[in-house]
């Protein structure tokens, strides 16, 4: 349902809007609610009450408001804006492709609120809009939680919005989220206020009362002031029964010329108050009012408690004014209980007046009270007054428990920063008479003023970020027990269990238990020597190196906003080290060898990053990179592996110490860097030298493609090299006569075809040069037609993809599928076979399975399929004898073709003997030892005659390797067989065991065919190549059936008897075994096996 100008429906709350057309009407089902254009004249009139549901689904439709594209409703009313009463499952979501895109405003500041719950509304959200209000009213907010009537207002949630004053015109409002329910039996319970930033208010951010709240959740906002203002702020002020979370916000910028809290506790039930960073409240010159990160007042009669733990607080004024400050104040009172551990507190600033505290127990009837495992520092200088670190003005009364605490101050006589009496004041005592009491306390706590490793500098990373600095000597660390029910930190990394040492404050450095950092998550962290990891370990923020790491088989992964700290020659890291990008950047890897001191670190420079986050991986291997010359290399390299989308410049550091990696022969202004990807190793800095003699690095610039990498001269591993590869398709199928041209660094040029799957190679190449590789085809294009190599060694992997078709051709891609007896096209052998009692065809297709048939051809046939069409498709055809005719059904169009040509006795030969990829009509005359070859390419009869005597079995395959067929014959009876290669050009023969079936293939993958032989009484297959006799031993079957049944390119063997088949999958080595067939069914691909 659209809502909007030019709608049906052009408002939500006004005279004939939505509101009014839901609450006369009756829901059947869930509603998606469009808002298309702005809604500027809201007037309120009408509010969602509880709705009619009918059907099936009765009691659980929801509706949904969302804008198309970016939307603003603002309302003209005194009232609320929009009132959801007693409303349920209602969702208003600002967002949709363009982010947060829904602004919902009421400019009124005499309006109660923005958004309204009442009347027992539940189960509704707010989220993803930007909800603005200038009310100034304490008995509203922007978003305003009322009275219910029977069960309240519960379960509702009002996440990842952006909540404040008015953006467009003026109006600052009182309260920013403000809950204040009927009573104590009508409660609202179980809502929610997470991932919301709240900004620019004149009193509270959130505000529940006392009154009607219930078990609330307050995590993940952030709340601050974008200007000074001249009221008293607080950021959260809180009363609940039930059980309270208020956890991880982040209260910062309060700054006025008032009074600040940044968290009030009034008669809060069961609440915890954890990880949340109160900081940055710079106040204003001149100001007095108190400022307070976070207060407990309590309730008197009430059983209010709450848990204040591992919040971090710091409060340092950026006035020099006469301003009481309290880290934590506990101003409570009788039956109420207050548990404060592992917080951290920081005052600082300079004073001209008024005492401070870090932590505080006030002069009220008191409170029973705990404090354990916190950091209370005062650092504020001047005004002749006390800075305590922490104060018990109810001394001698109530419950006190305090112990293994840090307590930084300064008094007026600097030794007294201890408050200890009953008045308000403070009454100095010394750290002695503190733990004296009574009650006696703080047995193991720790004392002094701001001198030593008791300094900021030493005990944290900055005035605002208490996390802890690792390095060098700080007191906090490994310097308590933990409390039980304090699992993790402020970062919710783990605590030590048990009797194993925990630190002081909110954070909690991970470190080794027994040598082993467990397997984890983990904001901060910490290496001693000799640690290893016991898992996968990712750090967010930082690692303190303080040794040489082993990750063993693990990996450290470093988050994007991570660094790593006190890394040198002594302090690195052995094994796999991880980096995840989401900018760009640089990295220094702190990785080496396990040998002592050989630190080789590698920096990452990303340049780009396609894919946010991206990671890269590295680890160091204290060898010289295979395939580069040990006596004029580096003898070490680095293993890069990425996941995502990087481009990087890169730097890797080797040692160049007593010889222990650049050897004494080598010669070092010379080194280049040299990446390796499986056998091939290619020279990155072909042109000159890309190292620094002085700082030991070598660099390249730009790259893309990660894997392992190393350092020498531009020298090869003496001898000639041979490198192949292969042209495919963008699916992997081979391209056959591909023309790849080679061209060295003389520009000498030599020019090679691929052969039938796609395969070609080069021969005797000189190593230790560049060379440059291109291909072309007629019907096909390629993107990177030309790759230059650096050639050490042997390669077999130096390939081109096409990727399309040159403009003009009007093919399949299939064209180039070139496995034999591919009926379907899909780059595979089809086993198959012909009746010839009934002159059927019977096809079982690899592609999917089904079986085909078809009727062509008659007992005496001949069959010869081939692709005459070109189309990558084997088509049907007979050869019939008496007639001197071929038969010929093409797969492209379904076109029968009549061809007279041969004679009674001829065998059939068609393969492709001139190279236009379409196979030609041939013929084979055994009482000449003749072919006869009508030529595709042409329609000209070619004809090459054997020299050698006796009955001969033909035979055709490319064995030359230049993408056309030679013509083979071979003697049975003596094993002897004769090739005429390139049109008679040349003639090659030998000897090979006789009593064969024979076969001219390609069974090494080296783009030429090799004589072979099946001799079925031993099931042995025998091929001369060109490294010698090639055996492999055959299943039981009689006939031969060659193919490339796994589609991998190459060529596999098999064999055929009474319809059972037995292959040999090239790409496996594994023996597959099907039926397909009748006892007397010759199988197709025995016919001119090639």
């Amino acid at each position: 349902m659209n809502v909007g100008s030019g709608e049906s429906i052009t408002s939500l709350t006004n005279t004939g809007g939505l509101f009014e057309l839901l609450n006369n009407n009756a829901l059947v089902g869930n509603l998606t609610v469009i808002i298309t254009s702005d809604l500027t004249n809201e007037t309120g009139t009408n509010p969602l009450n509880q709705l009619i549901e009918e059907g099936a689904g009765a009691g659980t439709y929801t509706i949904t408001i969302q804008p198309l594209g970016a939307r603003t409703i603002q309302f003209t009313a005194t009232g609320a804006g929009i009132r959801l009463t007693g409303a349920d499952r209602v969702t208003i979501d600002g967002l949709n492709t363009g982010g947060n895109s829904l602004t919902i405003r009421n400019p009124n500041a005499n309006a109660t609120a923005t958004i309204s719950f009442s009347n027992d509304s539940s189960n509704n959200i707010v989220r993803n809009a930007t909800i603005e209000g200038a009310a100034t009213t304490t008995s509203g907010g922007v978003i305003f939680f009322g009275a219910g009537t029977t069960t309240g207002n519960d379960n509702n949630t009002v996440t990842q919005n952006v909540i404040r004053n008015l953006s467009v015109g003026t109006g600052t409002p009182t309260y920013l989220i403000n809950s204040i329910g009927s009573s104590a039996t009508v409660t609202n319970t179980n809502n929610s206020i997470t991932n919301n930033t709240l900004k620019n208010f004149t009193n509270i951010a959130i505000s529940i009362s006392s009154t009607g709240n219930e078990s609330w959740t307050i995590t993940g906002n952030e709340i601050f002031e974008e200007a000074p203002q001249t009221t008293s702020l607080t950021g959260i002020s809180f009363a609940s029964l039930g059980t309270n979370t208020i956890s991880q916000n982040s209260i910062h910028d309060l700054n006025t010329s008032s009074s600040v809290t940044g968290i009030l506790l009034n008669d809060a039930r069961s609440t915890t108050v954890s990880r949340n960073r109160i900081f940055s409240i710079a106040s204003t010159n001149g100001s007095t009012g108190t400022l307070t990160g976070i207060e407990f007042d309590g309730s008197s009669g009430n059983p209010a408690s709450v848990t204040i733990v591992n919040n971090m607080i710091s409060i340092i004024p950026s006035f020099s004014n006469s301003q009481t400050i309290y880290g934590i104040r506990d101003f409570a009172l009788l039956g109420n209980t207050v548990t404060i551990n592992h917080n951290t507190v920081l005052i600082g600033g300079t004073a001209t007046g008024s005492a401070t505290w870090a932590l505080v127990r006030g002069t009220l009837t008191p409170t029973t009270f705990t404090a354990r495992n916190n950091i209370l520092f005062n650092n504020q200088t001047g005004g002749s007054v006390n800075h305590f670190a922490i104060g018990d003005q109810s001394a001698g009364s109530g419950s006190w428990t305090s112990n293994y605490n840090i307590f930084v101050g300064t008094g007026t006589n600097p030794a007294n920063f201890f408050d200890y009496g009953t008045s308000s004041t403070g009454t100095p005592i010394s750290f002695t008479t503190w733990q004296a009491g009574s009650p006696s306390r703080d047995a193991n706590s720790q004392a002094s003023n701001p001198i030593g490793n008791y300094t900021v500098g030493n005990m944290f990373l900055s005035l605002t970020d208490l996390h802890l600095n690792v390095i060098g000597t700080n007191p906090a660390i490994s310097s308590c027990l933990s409390v039980t029910s304090v699992t993790a930190d402020f970062d919710n990394d783990p605590r030590p269990a048990g009797t194993n040492p925990a630190d002081i404050g909110a954070d909690e450095v991970v470190q080794s238990i027994g040598g082993v950092l467990a397997g984890g998550t983990y904001y901060n962290a910490a290496i001693a020597p000799g640690d290893s990891l016991g898992g996968n370990v990712t750090v967010n923020f930082n690692l303190t190196l303080g040794g040489v790491l082993n990750t063993g088989t693990n990996t450290l992964t470093f988050g994007c906003n991570a660094t790593v700290s006190n890394v040198s020659t002594s302090n690195y890291v052995v094994g796999n080290v991880a980096k995840q990008f989401c900018t760009t950047g640089s990295f220094t890897y702190p990785i080496g060898s396990s040998d002592p001191n050989e630190y080789s670190p590698v920096t990452v420079n990303v340049t780009a990053l396609g894919q946010n986050p991206s990671t890269l991986t590295a680890s160091v291997t204290d060898a010289t990179l295979p395939g580069l010359v040990p006596s004029r290399s580096v003898s070490r390299y680095w293993t890069l592996t990425k996941t995502g989308d990087i481009t990087a410049d890169l730097t890797f550091q080797y040692l160049d110490s007593a010889g222990e990696d650049v050897p004494s022969t080598a010669n070092e202004s010379d080194f280049r860097v040299f990446r390796k990807t499986g056998s091939l190793i290619t020279n990155l800095c072909p042109a000159s030298p890309c190292v620094n003699t002085t700082a030991n690095t070598a660099s390249v610039s730009g790259v893309n493609s990660f894997s392992d990498w190393g350092i020498g001269e531009q020298v090869a591993t003496p001898g000639p090299a041979d490198v192949s590869g292969r042209v495919m398709t963008s699916f992997g199928r081979g391209i056959p006569r591909a023309r790849v041209v080679l061209t060295d660094e003389n520009g000498e040029t030599r020019v090679t075809q691929t052969n039938p799957f796609g395969y070609y190679k080069f021969r005797g190449l000189t190593s230790g040069q560049n060379y440059i590789f291109t291909v072309s085809h007629k019907l096909y294009r390629f993107s990177q037609p030309s790759i230059v190599r650096f050639i050490a060694q042997d390669e077999t992997d130096i390939n081109f993809i096409a990727d399309g078709f040159n403009d003009g051709v009007n093919t399949q891609e299939t064209y180039f599928d070139r496995a034999p007896f591919d009926f379907d096209g899909d780059g595979r052998t089809d086993i198959s076979v012909w009746r010839s009692s009934e002159g059927q065809w019977y096809i079982r297709r690899s592609s999917d399975g089904r079986w085909e048939s078809q009727n062509f051809g008659v007992s005496d046939d001949l069959i010869a399929p081939a692709d005459y069409d070109g189309d990558g498709r084997t088509d049907m055809a007979i050869f019939r004898p008496s007639e001197g005719k071929w038969y010929i059904l093409l797969s492209a169009n379904s076109e029968l073709l009549i061809q007279q040509f041969g004679k009674n006795g001829d065998q059939v030969v068609p393969t492709d003997y001139d190279g236009d990829g379409r196979a030609d009509i041939a013929v084979f005359r055994p009482d000449e030892n003749r072919f006869y070859i009508l030529r595709s390419s042409d329609g000209q009869v070619y004809s090459e005659t054997f020299d050698t005597k006796g009955t001969l079995i033909p035979m055709s395959g490319d064995m030359d390797g230049d993408g056309k067929a030679d013509l083979g014959g071979y003697n049975p009876k003596t094993g002897a067989w004769q090739v005429i290669v390139s049109h008679g050009t040349e003639r090659r023969a030998g000897r090979i065991e006789a009593g064969g079936v024979p076969v001219l293939v390609d069974i090494d993958g080296d783009g030429r065919a090799e004589i072979g032989v099946y001799l079925g009484k031993s099931k042995l297959w025998r091929f001369r190549t060109s490294k010698g006799i090639n055996e492999t031993e055959s299943r039981a079957g009689n006939i031969p059936v060659i193919g490339d049944y796994d589609g991998d390119g190459r060529v596999d063997v098999g064999t055929y008897e009474a319809g059972e088949w037995q292959i040999k999958q090239s790409a496996s080595a594994i023996w597959k075994s099907l039926r397909f067939g009748l006892e007397n069914d010759l199988p197709i691909p025995s016919a001119n096996p090639r």
